[in-house]
């Protein structure tokens, strides 16, 4: 096994842990049999070992005494138990320790006597601003809490009998517990009889008036030691985004112990996280249970700019034809919706003269460049005619004659390997009378 049958196993730490065992025989057959077992920090408060009462006191008129007496009464095996007696009054024995907010509650409880008033033989705990955080008793026939102005049966019980009462997943923000009995549950979320934000007192008391003494043995403060839980969705740790890009933030936190009392990010689960620049960056969140213990988990992410800056060219326009000399202005402009745009550049700077001093075709390039060296270059084509264009005239013929109002036709063409006929007009249209 993990040690010997007959050794300690490991309880030095809170939290799950396992214990196996495997069995070989002689020809090699193997079983392995794992047992989960847990592991809760709990402080006892008081086990009235060897005769120990200090720390209790009795206050109020005639309420009775406590004294240590010896087993076989203890449920435990332990060597004494605490024994309470009352005359009437509605005050009883406690024993003061200082304000905490444990997980569980456990005492041993026996009641050997009944009273005729509905509150019964039975413990109260008490914060330190006087609010009794609940209050179990045994009354005609039945273990009992106090809630809703009544004290409400948990399960029947009897006197002279032991019982292991245990108050657990107690949420000191909503106020709430669980009451287990002899190890099952019997009522959850059951409300606190009055606000308390600790608790620093254990009472036994009776009232009005008890016809046999009660007992108390073990008292046992949980502590929750177990940090909450944290899930985060979104960001995903190591994620890539682009800027700009629209990530909403998804986490959620737990608690299984003492609950949830605060759940913060970066932004609000919901909300958006920063894309807005290039570069990694963090998202945190940190949760807090009710009784302070903390789990912080981080998140990197990287923003990048992928896109190329666009470039717009006005003028010259691609396959723009000019005349020689013409006076032509460049125009034209870079934009970048992601880092930004680092350096728009042309041939000539935006509102400037392009080239139309030679015949023939020329390019006219812009080259745009972004804040994580993304380039997006554009170049448009344009000429510059020199040439003249070509007039075909093929009739009138030159140098010819004619009869006195003989009826000729004019016909001729025009062309322009360049920029392209504009125009080509004759006396009269190419087709009609001359």
């Amino acid at each position: 096994g993990d040690v010997a049958s007959g050794e300690l196993v490991d309880t030095s730490t809170a939290g799950e842990h396992t214990f196996t065992v495997t069995a070989v025989d002689d020809v090699g057959n193997t079983t392995t049999v794992t047992h989960a077992y847990s592991v809760d920090v709990t402080t006892v408060l008081e086990d009235f070992e060897d005769g120990d009462v200090a720390g209790w006191s009795v206050s109020g008129p005639t309420n009775g005494t406590i004294e240590a007496v010896t087993a076989p009464l203890s449920p435990s095996g332990g060597s004494y138990v605490g024994e309470v007696t009352f005359d009437w009054s509605c005050y009883g024995p406690s024993y003061g320790f200082a304000p905490s907010m444990p997980d569980s509650i456990g005492w041993y409880f026996r009641a050997d006597g009944d009273t005729g008033h509905a509150s019964g033989l039975g413990a109260y705990l008490q914060g330190p601003g006087g609010g009794r955080m609940t209050v179990v008793s045994y009354h005609q026939g039945a273990l009992r809490y106090f809630a809703g102005g009544v004290y409400n049966e948990i399960v029947p019980a009897s006197t002279g009998t032991w019982y292991l009462v245990e108050l657990k997943n107690i949420d000191w923000v909503a106020d709430t517990f669980d009451i287990w009995i002899d190890g099952v549950v019997q009522v959850t979320d059951a409300p606190f009889y009055q606000a308390a934000d600790s608790v620093y007192r254990f009472s036994n008391y009776a009232c009005p008036t008890a016809t046999g003494p009660t007992y108390l043995d073990d008292i046992t403060f949980g502590f929750d030691t177990t940090p909450p839980e944290v899930t985060v969705t979104t960001p995903v740790d190591g994620a890539v985004y682009e800027i700009g890009e629209p990530v909403t933030a998804d986490y959620e936190c737990s608690d299984p112990g003492s609950g949830i009392a605060s759940c913060v990010g970066d932004v609000a689960s919901g909300e958006l996280i920063d894309t807005s620049t290039v570069g990694e960056f963090t998202f945190t969140v940190t949760a807090t249970d009710n009784v302070d213990n903390t789990t912080t988990v981080t998140h990197t992410y990287s923003v990048v700019d992928t896109g190329a800056p666009v470039v717009t060219i006005s003028s010259p326009a691609d396959g723009a034809f000019y005349a020689l000399d013409q006076q032509v202005t460049a125009d034209y402009e870079c934009s970048d919706p992601g880092s930004g745009v680092a350096s728009c550049v042309g041939d000539v700077a935006s509102g400037e003269l392009i080239d139309t001093s030679t015949a023939g075709e020329h390019t006219f390039t812009v080259t745009a460049t972004d804040n994580v060296d993304n380039t997006t270059t554009i170049t448009h084509t344009y000429s510059v005619d020199a040439t003249s264009p070509v007039v075909s005239l093929v009739s009138p013929g030159d140098g010819g004659f004619f009869a006195l109002d003989q009826p000729v036709v004019a016909e001729f063409e025009c062309s322009d390997a360049g920029s392209g006929v504009a125009s080509c007009t004759g006396d009269v249209a190419s087709g009609e009378l001359v």
